[in-house]
């Protein structure tokens, strides 16, 4: 994997609370080789393992099994997701992974920004457009997609909507 794989997931999860491990991952005294790891601060409490290149998807398998038994053990309620990255790996060896972490495939050794921005959304929050960019003003778009033929009673609900609920 390139450093700048790395270095753009680094700096996606860094902005939304994740901080870089050092590799090997050190838990309760076992040692785990992946090819990076994240572990969430703030609101995601997310631990996020990087494989797939120098860690093959095979070797990912006994890894997080080994990881979980030592998680499990200190009672870490801390959920797994392993962003894979590389040829996506043969239907056994995946439902595998997928049985032992939520895996995030990417499907190439470089994907673009776009594409890691893809893999990681479910890590990230929501962004949400402001209010001011959906609608300026909501009540006119709405006559605009009614049309000409507006029914008296879709008149007077048009007409209520600036009143609310009671309306």
């Amino acid at each position: 994997m390139t450093t700048g794989v790395l270095e753009i997931m680094a700096d996606s999860l860094h902005a939304v609370g994740f901080r870089s491990l050092t590799m090997p991952l050190e838990i309760h005294g076992a040692e785990f080789l992946f090819d990076g790891a994240f572990v969430g601060t703030g609101v995601s409490q997310d631990l996020v393992l990087v494989g797939g290149l120098r860690v093959a998807p095979e070797s990912l398998v006994g890894l997080l099994a080994g990881l979980n038994r030592v998680l499990d053990r200190s009672a870490s309620r801390r959920p797994v997701s392993l962003v894979l990255l590389g040829p996506r790996p043969d239907a056994f060896t995946l439902r595998r992974l997928e049985e032992r972490a939520r895996v995030l495939t990417v499907n190439t050794a470089e994907p673009t920004p776009a594409e890691l921005a893809n893999a990681l959304a479910v890590l990230l929050p929501l962004r949400l457009p402001s209010p001011t960019t959906l609608a300026s003003d909501p009540v006119g778009q709405l006559r605009k997609r009614l049309g000409t033929r507006v029914s008296t009673v879709e008149e007077a609900l048009i007409s209520a909507i600036p009143d609310g609920p009671d309306g």
